[in-house]
């Protein structure tokens, strides 16, 4: 683990890093870890490593979304005594969600939430109180229950219960400068703190100058000389007069470069894969004779998709050439 590089990452002064490291090493009990990957860390050992990083620089607040999730009990216990212990002893804000109801009863205020609605909001004491019912879990399935009633029959749960910091339901009003979801002060914010961030970082700079101009050449110009010579070639299991004028067809057209016949399937396999084809024909027996009787008849082709604006444009291509051919043959 690299913990002094990511100490100097997180912008902590040079000469603080090393001492923050090592406090950090031993408050979370991570150094029989200290030469190993992360990688090759037991899940519960790399949450540690996750929260020692997220500390490292002593920050005042902390989101952690499902930190516990996948873990054992007894790990999951350990990693929310360092959580209580920053709260408490170093005073910092977290947010959490979580799934476990013992893991919420630990908290000092909690927000019971479905479908995207808070469904109570409170200490975990008087939820359970206020439910009349004996742990948190009970509580939760409690409203659970009343708010799926709700909406089978139409109508919306009560919510926010136990939210005496909310003091009305009614939505905000709305500033007089927006109109619809459209804010002038929500733009002008967005656009001085990207100015900000772009002046900053001199590589951000560079990309957002110079990158637009990068990706007209390579996907403007790149594509629009090597379109014309599509390099492709046939499987053809019919060997009749019929798909011999497919085959022209193709090679007559200035979209395709014909190259050497593919003789089966592992061929055609190697060769795209290589990307010496970027589109293969596979005529299929019978296909002269289905022609000649007005049957339907079917042939198969492969696209190279490795660049996808590429391959949509070269299978429009082979749709066209296909087209074309079928024309032809009518009119003969």
């Amino acid at each position: 683990m690299s913990l002094i590089r990511l100490g100097h990452a997180s912008g902590l002064p040079k000469m603080q890093v090393a001492g923050r490291v090592t406090e950090m090493v031993a408050r979370f009990d991570l150094g029989a870890f200290v030469d190993q990957r992360p990688e090759s860390l037991p899940l519960g050992i790399r949450q540690r490593l996750s929260l020692a990083v997220a500390v490292i620089h002593k920050p005042e607040m902390l989101i952690l979304d499902e930190p516990t999730s996948g873990v054992d009990p007894v790990a999951r216990d350990e990693f929310w005594q360092l959580l209580v212990e920053l709260s408490r002893n170093d005073g910092v804000t977290i947010f959490i969600s979580t799934h476990f109801m013992n893991e919420a009863a630990r908290c000092d205020r909690i927000s019971l939430m479905h479908a995207g609605r808070v469904l109570a909001q409170g200490p975990p004491d008087e939820l359970v109180q206020a439910r009349g019912v004996e742990n948190l879990e009970q509580a939760f399935i409690a409203r659970l229950e009343e708010a799926t009633a709700d909406s089978a029959d139409g109508s919306h749960p009560t919510v926010l219960e136990e939210a005496p910091l909310v003091a009305s339901q009614e939505a905000p009003a709305r500033p007089a400068h927006a109109t619809g979801w459209f804010s002038l002060r929500r733009l002008w914010a967005y656009a001085r703190r990207e100015t900000l961030e772009v002046r900053r970082d001199p590589i951000r700079l560079a990309f957002a100058l110079f990158g637009p101009i990068l990706l007209m050449i390579v996907f403007g110009y790149g594509i629009s000389f090597d379109i014309e010579k599509l390099s492709f070639a046939t499987l053809d299991r019919d060997q009749s007069a019929q798909s011999r004028a497919y085959r022209e067809s193709f090679a007559s057209s200035r979209y395709f470069d014909q190259q050497t016949a593919i003789i089966d399937y592992a061929d055609l396999e190697t060769r795209m894969r290589s990307g010496k084809l970027k589109v293969a024909l596979e005529i299929p027996p019978g296909f002269g004779a289905d022609l000649q009787r007005g049957r339907p008849t079917e042939v198969g082709a492969w696209v190279d998709g490795a660049n996808p604006s590429r391959a949509e444009t070269s299978k429009g291509y082979v749709e066209a050439a296909h087209q074309a051919f079928l024309a032809c043959y009518v009119l003969r």
